[in-house]
């Protein structure tokens, strides 16, 4: 984030129409985990991320089944 902030200082520098970036105070990063990021997520978007792992599976043991000789 700090290298976006200083590319767009940058362009507010030589770039008459960009404007300076509005620097928000520095909060402390909370790493999301996966069970947290599935306990907030609506049961159709947890249908969407099981659909994919079942079709993503299937074309995996699809293509693995097909290079067994």
């Amino acid at each position: 984030m700090q290298l976006k902030t200083r590319i767009h200082e940058w362009l507010a520098d030589h770039v008459e129409w960009v404007q300076y970036p509005r620097i928000a105070p520095a909060r402390r990063q909370q790493h999301r985990t996966l069970a947290y990021r599935w306990s907030v997520m609506t049961g159709q978007q947890r249908g969407w991320v099981l659909f994919g792992i079942f079709w993503g599976g299937l074309i995996a043991l699809s293509i693995f089944g097909n290079l067994i000789d």
